[in-house]
């Protein structure tokens, strides 16, 4: 396995996990605080974990199922895992390398924001 910044699916996994480590740094008030761009921290993430379930979902062939909104505290988990099973579904060669880029790009957005 290639490591390093060549390898869109070890950056992809730390771009999870940094996002994860941010969010569970923030407290709940700032986690609900709406930013500039009309959504707080956990509905961005939330909505950045749902695209990974579907693309996750999408490229192993499974059905598609609803993620549940889980409370604000614990968004940061929800994005770790289902992250890092797009992680591991990319390891397996199912996923196309520009989705890890484009979700890669939407959570160092995310962090970079809060």
């Amino acid at each position: 396995m290639q490591t390093g910044p060549a390898n869109p699916t070890a950056s992809f996994r730390a771009e999870v996990l940094r996002t994860a480590d941010r969010l569970r740094g923030l407290s709940e008030g700032r986690l609900n605080a709406v930013g500039e761009s009309g959504q707080s921290a956990a509905d961005r993430a939330f909505e950045i974990a749902v695209e990974i379930v579907a693309v996750t979902q999408i490229a192993r062939g499974g059905p598609l199922h609803q993620l549940p909104r889980l409370a604000p505290y614990a968004v940061a988990d929800q994005l770790a895992v289902v992250g890092l099973e797009l992680a591991d579904a990319a390891e397996e060669g199912a996923v196309v390398v520009g989705l890890l880029d484009a979700l890669s790009a939407d959570l160092l957005a995310l962090r970079r924001a809060t």
